[in-house]
């Protein structure tokens, strides 16, 4: 199994909902804005954390990642429950963002202990 980078991860998460925004905002134009700028801001975040100037930095960024990766969750359960977005659609975002989490979780997890 090879191992996709956060960066890779967050960027596709970015990318599935730039592509999928049109869909969702003919349905819904503030879910759709709120989950365009948590998704986006998983990944510019991760992009900002590889170039921190020390491992606290790049720990609080990444944990800011974090914190956009869950509320992005949190929108896809809204679009889901709404009914605004197809089922397979729905799937593959809250997949990936799941996994998007699950990645952050690990890194800051192992960053967090090999600090100490």
């Amino acid at each position: 199994m090879s191992k996709t980078s956060i960066y890779e991860v967050s960027f596709n998460l970015a990318k599935l909902i730039v592509q999928k925004h049109s869909a969702i905002k003919s349905k819904n134009e503030v879910i759709a804005h709120q989950l365009l700028k948590t998704a986006t801001s998983v990944g510019a975040n991760v992009a900002e954390a590889q170039v921190s100037a020390s491992r606290r930095e790049f720990t609080h960024k990444l944990s800011i990642a974090l914190k956009e990766a869950n509320e992005t969750l949190f929108w896809i359960r809204l679009l889901d429950e709404g009914n605004l977005i197809g089922s397979s659609g729905l799937i593959e975002l809250n997949d990936v963002a799941l996994s998007c989490k699950r990645l952050l979780m690990r890194i800051i997890k192992t960053t967090k202990s090999n600090n100490s």
